[in-house]
């Protein structure tokens, strides 16, 4: 009976852990599925968030689309606009021979003040700057300089905006309304030859004075032979250039 007993308690007792041990798998598995269903919820409001932020991009870009074909056909009617523009200012500018002549008289003006301008420049830069210096000077009186180069960087500064002018009238060419004021701007600037041509005849006297000396003799000399020697690279470089064509158009 005692053995019996014994027997039964045994099977109560394992019975209750075996209970036990279930329950606390039974929360583990309710545990691990729960983190589970919080995982699978993580990854559909990612999936959420991605798809609202792709749809969102898809409507920004649709707009975007809108609006640059807006802005093409805003830019073809604008466009379109200006050609007609174009032509009726032509019509009113005349016949075409009347516009070449206009446009050939415009580009001569342009090359002789062009030319005009690279001379002044060569005086300005490589003669008046450097002998302010007193390094090239020397000897040579600042006051001397003054009186012979006068008022001509003020000539040179006009004379390279009328260039600069002129250039911007041809490439508007005949929509450019401004040639006519240019010209005008053009004789005006001529008052400042008044001072230049009132002191000349003294600043020819001054040079050939101090030509004969030997601070500005010797400067002249130097300018004139550096600039023949860059004149002669000048010449040689495009010979070269020139030979090296001639022998690729042979091969």
């Amino acid at each position: 009976m005692d053995k019996g007993k014994e027997d039964s308690n045994k099977k109560n007792k394992n019975s209750k852990v075996n209970k036990k041990e279930e329950k606390k798998k039974e929360k583990k598995k309710e545990k691990e599925e729960k983190e589970e269903k919080k995982k699978e919820k993580k990854k559909e409001e990612k999936e959420e968030k991605k798809k609202e932020k792709t749809t969102k991009k898809l409507k920004f870009f649709k707009k975007k689309k809108l609006k640059k074909e807006e802005r093409n056909a805003i830019n073809l009617i604008i466009a379109f606009i200006k050609m007609v523009k174009v032509k009726r200012k032509l019509k009113e500018c005349g016949t075409k021979e009347q516009l070449l002549l206009q446009l050939q008289t415009v580009r001569n003006i342009y090359n002789i003040e062009s030319e005009y301008v690279y001379h002044l420049r060569v005086i300005v830069e490589e003669y008046l700057k450097p002998l302010r210096d007193e390094g090239n000077r020397k000897d040579l009186p600042k006051q001397v300089v003054n009186a012979i180069f006068l008022n001509i960087e003020q000539i040179y500064a006009i004379h390279v905006q009328n260039v600069q002018l002129l250039l911007k009238g041809i490439e508007n060419f005949p929509l450019n309304y401004e040639i006519p004021s240019i010209l005008l701007r053009m004789v005006g600037s001529f008052a400042l030859y008044n001072r230049y041509a009132e002191n000349a005849p003294a600043a020819e006297e001054t040079l050939r004075y101090y030509r004969q000396k030997d601070p500005l003799q010797k400067y002249i000399e130097d300018t004139q032979i550096k600039r023949e020697e860059k004149a002669k690279e000048h010449y040689n470089i495009n010979n070269h250039n020139n030979n090296n064509n001639d022998n690729v158009q042979q091969s």
